[in-house]
């Protein structure tokens, strides 16, 4: 099996794969307020990652964090939830 080359993101491209990301940051936020009972130690716990990494999320430290990371965290938080896509 081949491995397809992978080109650099435009800086455009970033941009908006980061604000995609921050969007993501939001949603994970509110609903662990939701779950105000939750620690972070808990909430970091329950998503299979660090305290370190629930900072990140809870203060949108975007750069350091994938979108398949946080798109795992929201699935692990929010099971039923809706996405809407815009191109």
């Amino acid at each position: 099996m081949s491995k397809r080359s992978v080109r650099p993101l435009t800086q455009d491209e970033r941009d908006r794969l980061n604000l995609v990301k921050l969007h993501l940051c939001q949603q994970i936020r509110r609903s662990m307020a939701r779950q105000r009972n939750y620690s972070a130690t808990v909430v970091a716990i329950k998503l299979g990652t660090s305290r370190a990494c629930v900072s990140r999320v809870q203060r949108g430290v975007v750069e350091e964090l994938t979108f398949n990371q946080l798109f795992g965290y929201l699935v692990k938080l929010e099971p039923h939830f809706t996405l809407l896509v815009g191109i």
